[in-house]
């Protein structure tokens, strides 16, 4: 189902002239439009004609079309990759991109020391 998600993605990007594409643009169209079901292609026409785009990127746990946050169980869906996922809110196809989300935080030592010399700061004012 994750193919299917980025097959969509670059359509809608080829149809809105965001990607460009070195050689024929509507037969790149054509191809990727007979790989995807005919069901999910339906449902992005019909956003795609209501003047809305037919996939939303995920970031942060929140929808970039509607910006509304994802339940934590659509998002836990989406992120597994196993289902084709929709926006409860806006109605469009998600895709979650692993390299657009920020990068955790590793470094805790400045947070450890900054609490441990706090409590020693307290401790020495007691006595």
């Amino acid at each position: 189902m994750k193919n299917v998600i980025y097959q969509l993605l670059e359509l809608q990007q080829l149809e809105l002239g965001i990607t460009k594409f070195e050689g024929d643009t509507k037969k790149e169209i054509q191809r990727l439009r007979n790989l995807i079901p005919p069901q999910v292609i339906g449902h992005y026409d019909r956003m795609m004609a209501k003047g809305k785009k037919g996939v939303s990127v995920v970031r942060h746990k929140v929808c970039t079309e509607c910006h509304m946050a994802l339940a934590s169980g659509v998002y836990a869906k989406l992120v597994r990759g196993d289902d084709i996922v929709i926006c409860d809110t806006c109605g469009r196809y998600l895709i979650y991109l692993p390299e657009d989300q920020p990068e955790p935080e590793t470094d805790q030592t400045p947070v450890i020391e900054a609490v441990k010399s706090q409590s020693k700061l307290n401790s020495d004012q007691k006595e």
